[in-house]
């Protein structure tokens, strides 16, 4: 992520507070559902796109993973992030991303990360 960035956080409780020192300010932008992930994806362009696996009870992120597949040509998105916590399902995402867009897995509670991005819930 550049230090003028687009970010699209989809993710159903997340909160990212991005470290000014290293990114600036991004304008970060939330998607809580898979419908908003799309809707957001489909109408702008974005330099970082953050993913959360699990988005609520029984709703998961690759519904908006295939989408952006099957939409690719029109999709605009510098780079993917999977974050879940859920390492299993972190994996599997970047996975089925890689053939066709630039990813990278994020774990939230690595120590390097934690100094960049601090999360909280919106539950919180």
């Amino acid at each position: 992520m550049n230090r003028e960035s687009r970010v699209l956080v989809i993710d159903d409780v997340r909160v990212f507070h991005w470290n000014p020192d290293i990114f600036g300010e991004p304008e970060t932008t939330y998607a809580r559902t898979p419908e908003g992930g799309i809707k957001a994806l489909s109408e702008d362009e974005w330099d970082t796109v953050m993913l959360d696996h699990d988005l609520g009870w029984n709703v998961d992120i690759m519904q908006v993973v295939d989408w952006a597949i099957e939409n690719r040509d029109s999709v605009r998105v510098g780079r993917f992030y999977s974050h879940s916590s859920n390492p299993t399902a972190r994996k599997r995402v970047a996975q089925k991303l890689l053939p066709y867009f630039s990813v990278n897995l994020l774990n939230l509670h690595d120590p390097q990360v934690k100094s960049q991005v601090q999360v909280e819930s919106i539950y919180q």
